[in-house]
């Protein structure tokens, strides 16, 4: 009896910690309202008119096919309707990429602030003559602020708890299913 006490504990304690850890995905992953009417897409094209709500700091992502290779040797460049002047942009060393199960691929590659909302000009570098990029999306995302929320430190503290935990649920799990005393007799 006492065994089978100690297997459901087990299991259950690795469960828990998974439905945590999907928890805490979701709720960190999505984007608020407010950023989800910010976000502005287009297509690939040499030139073109873009309409931002509000200013901030922005990510390009580049959304395509998996393994792509249709966007590499573009420059992506914003240009201020206004004063005609280039936004401040800056390359992204540690690009994030996210998979989906659509089998789409988005990725990371530059990171602009803009002084404040308006009409931008999009250009686009390295555009090849005859290339199809109907595939290829581009997507500015608000960049995610920690501002009123968890900090990311402790965001990435709690997943560590939250494998940690995992793990050890798990290894109890097999611990007690093998037979194994969980102590050492005196």
């Amino acid at each position: 009896m006492n065994g089978s006490v100690g297997l459901i504990a087990s299991a259950v304690l690795s469960l828990a910690a998974i439905a945590f850890g999907v928890a805490a995905l979701v709720l960190t992953w999505r984007l608020s309202p407010e950023d989800e009417r910010a976000v502005v897409t287009a297509s690939v094209q040499a030139e073109q008119q873009l309409e931002f709500i509000r200013g901030g700091e922005f990510v390009l992502w580049v959304e395509g096919p998996l393994l792509t290779t249709r966007s590499s040797g573009l420059k992506y460049e914003l240009i201020d309707s206004v004063t005609g002047q280039a936004v401040p942009a800056a390359m992204i060393f540690l690009r994030a990429k996210q998979t989906g199960l659509s089998g789409r691929t988005r990725w990371s590659v530059r990171r602009f602030v803009l002084p404040r909302p308006g009409r931008f000009t999009l250009v686009v570098r390295g555009v090849r003559p005859g290339t199809d990029y109907a595939s290829l999306r581009l997507i500015f995302r608000p960049k995610q602020t920690d501002s009123g929320a968890i900090p990311l430190v402790v965001k990435r503290l709690l997943w560590v708890l939250v494998v940690v935990v995992a793990l050890a649920g798990f290894v109890l799990t097999i611990i007690t299913a093998a037979g194994a005393p969980l102590t050492r007799p005196m």
